[in-house]
């Protein structure tokens, strides 16, 4: 699996956190998993796009053009062949850029983005020109998105605490009051603070398991459990494994097992 992430230019770092280009030529029948990170993104799909899971159970096509919600669970994908795709990952203050005020109601969602934007790009055939033709395309949107300062601010808050913080203290930060701050976040980013916080904390928790050498017990206390149950309950919700699982998941994957290979990639970046 070849993944790589490549910065957006000066004047679009507001909007766009990085572009990513992600291949798989050998067509794997197990199901791949990604854990949510609180940022939304745009994936175009230049082979046959994968099957997703939806919360009923039942497995459907995804667009090949789309656009990823908020998720606070685990993306399940099952591969309809070679995967080639090229992706935008929104910055958290610009994830309404799309969906604007529909974005709270669309929790654990994809959508086609043709719904939106008609003209989708056309994908060239290396990363280089894939990324220059999305961002020509995305460059207007991003032109008339206003961002709010406030929750831009109040993202990159819990971003560099990964989100181990008060609502007082974001909103302090923010100069914002914090029920003001909570609905607006919400409009604007898809999910509450206290989700997005539970976000950085599990991206936070998995960094830890895959790099670190501590007990799952010392890797839960760094990220700001209280304990390792506490971890363990929380992991078990949002992942579906518990913290040990995940370790040895993500050790096995170094060693050739290739059922992390999806959610390793995007979290070692």
């Amino acid at each position: 699996m070849f993944y790589e992430e490549t910065p957006p230019p000066p004047g679009l770092t507001r909007h766009i956190a990085c572009l990513w280009v992600l291949r798989e030529q050998s067509v794997q029948p197990d199901v791949r998993t990604i854990y949510p990170d609180g940022r939304c993104e745009l994936v175009f799909h230049r082979n046959a796009a994968p099957r997703a899971r939806q919360l009923g159970g039942e497995w459907r096509a995804q667009p090949r053009a789309l656009f990823v919600a908020q998720f606070d669970v685990a993306i399940q994908l099952s591969a309809a062949g070679p995967i080639d795709c090229v992706g935008i990952r929104l910055q958290p203050a610009a994830s309404a850029l799309f969906a604007g005020h529909a974005l709270d109601g669309m929790r654990n969602q994809f959508a086609s983005l043709q719904q939106w934007a008609q003209e989708l790009p056309t994908s060239a055939s290396d990363s280089i020109n894939e990324h220059a033709s999305l961002l020509d395309w995305i460059a207007p949107w991003c032109a008339r998105f206003q961002i709010d300062d406030r929750i831009e601010n109040a993202a990159e808050f819990l971003d560099e605490r990964c989100g181990l913080c008060t609502l007082a203290e974001v909103s302090a930060y923010a100069q914002m009051g914090s029920r003001s701050l909570q609905t607006h976040f919400r409009d604007q980013v898809g999910i509450n603070i206290k989700s997005y916080a539970r976000l950085l904390r599990l991206q936070a928790t998995l960094r830890a398991l895959d790099t670190g050498s501590a007990s799952v017990a010392d890797s839960a206390a760094a990220v700001g459990f209280s304990d390792q149950a506490h971890a363990t309950r929380e992991m078990r919700r949002l992942t579906g494994l518990t913290p040990k699982a995940l370790r040895t998941l993500l050790a096995n994957y170094r060693n050739g097992d290739d059922t992390m290979a999806m959610a390793a990639a995007f979290i070692r970046g």
